[in-house]
């Protein structure tokens, strides 16, 4: 069973980092984009100006992370019962790395593309109502992501890693 240490911390680190990915949502979603959303082009002061708020390094830095991590605890997994729970839970975050680049960041670019005005567009309200259910649709699923793994966790009796 100490040969297997590593590997469980491997997927230890892999299921924190899909909990750290939904956080991150969780707080874009009922935080950043809630706000945002409010009262568009409007609302739009926080992501424009001279100090704007921009997330953009942690979204282009964090799934790189996760995707090595995965690899990380494939590699260390591949002779234990967890494989296939590190594959299925990496196949959760792959629909999300789809819902996102396919659905929630051309309506967010979109979005965040307009120009302030004092003014609400009820158009951009739509828009802005698009973009909060595909965040909240991201956020599921990279919690889904996480829960596979604990499922995993809870489901592998401990002699048989």
């Amino acid at each position: 069973m100490n040969k297997n240490k590593p590997a469980l911390f491997t997927y230890l680190l892999l299921m924190a980092n899909y909990f750290i990915q939904g956080g991150a949502s969780l707080f874009a979603t009922t935080v950043s984009v809630s706000t945002l959303v409010q009262a568009p082009p409007r609302s739009l002061t926080m992501v424009q100006g001279e100090f704007p708020f921009n997330p953009e390094i942690f979204w282009n830095v964090f799934p790189n992370i996760g995707f090595v991590l995965f690899v990380i605890a494939l590699i260390a997994n591949w002779r234990t019962p967890y494989r296939r729970w590190v594959v299925s839970g990496w196949l959760v975050s792959l629909v999300a790395a789809v819902v996102a680049i396919f659905f929630l960041v051309p309506v967010q670019e979109e979005f965040l593309s307009a120009a302030y005005a004092d003014t609400v567009d009820p158009e951009l309200m739509e828009l802005g109502h698009q973009w909060f259910t595909y965040s909240v649709s991201f956020l599921s699923i990279s919690m889904l992501a996480g829960l596979v793994l604990i499922i995993g966790l809870l489901r592998v009796k401990p002699d048989n890693h």
